[in-house]
């Protein structure tokens, strides 16, 4: 999949990182969601499979906007050895 360029309809990424001689049992979903003020945020949901997990938030006023910090966050699960396992990109 490209992340170079952000799709016009972007979606959601999901990304698993299974590794059971470390213990490791973890997801990471990147989404982008309009707000009601007429921007969108990046919403960032992770944590450890059944357990408690984190969500956080950035405000952007387009998707394009957004894209460098979505394209930084998907290479950085990539490089922790993370697994693209659903995506509604658009394609």
């Amino acid at each position: 999949m490209d992340w170079e360029h952000c799709p016009d309809t972007f979606g959601y990424v999901r990304f698993e990182r299974c590794a059971p001689q470390e213990n490791v049992n973890r997801y990471y979903i990147l989404a982008w969601q309009p707000t009601l003020f007429g921007t969108g945020a990046v919403v960032r949901q992770f944590g450890r499979k059944g357990q408690s997990q984190r969500m956080l938030f950035n405000e952007f006023p387009t998707l394009d906007a957004a894209c460098p910090f979505m394209r930084a966050a998907i290479r950085a699960r990539l490089r922790h050895n993370y697994h693209l396992v659903a995506a509604d990109t658009g394609h």
